[in-house]
């Protein structure tokens, strides 16, 4: 049980990520080391001590890239679980696809397909874990 998973249940649709990015961008910012604002100084700044505006544009841009290609990626998972779920419905209830669900993207999506996992391999955990819940 973790501060996430209860703010989960309140609200669908939290994002522990989003909550925790001022902090983040803060802390990452503020390093505590003398090697460390070396290194961030010399990532964002020029040796005339001007922002490089161009270098944190590029950066930013690769990665919202990423973030497309880990959203198409998946898109795809997801549409090839649909079809296979169709395709697996249509064959008949009951039987096993053989193929593994696709990689989620969020800690906590990681977190309820491994829950999902274990319930579908362990009725037994299934129940108990249901009994705890209630």
């Amino acid at each position: 049980l973790t501060l996430e998973g209860i703010a989960g249940q309140v609200d669908p649709d939290f994002n522990i990520y989003e909550v925790a990015l001022p902090w983040a961008v803060q802390r990452a910012l503020s390093p505590s080391t003398p090697t460390a604002r070396r290194t961030l100084r010399s990532s964002v700044l020029t040796e005339a001590d001007s922002f490089q505006w161009d270098r944190v544009a590029a950066l930013v841009e690769q990665q919202q890239a990423e973030q497309r290609e880990a959203r198409d990626k998946a898109r795809t998972g997801a549409a090839k679980a649909a079809g296979a779920a169709g395709a697996a419905g249509a064959a008949g209830e009951g039987e096993e696809l053989g193929e593994e669900m696709p990689v989620a993207s969020s800690s906590r999506a990681r977190l309820m397909a491994q829950e999902a996992t274990k319930a579908s391999l362990d009725p037994a955990l299934a129940a108990a874990g249901a009994e705890a819940q209630a």
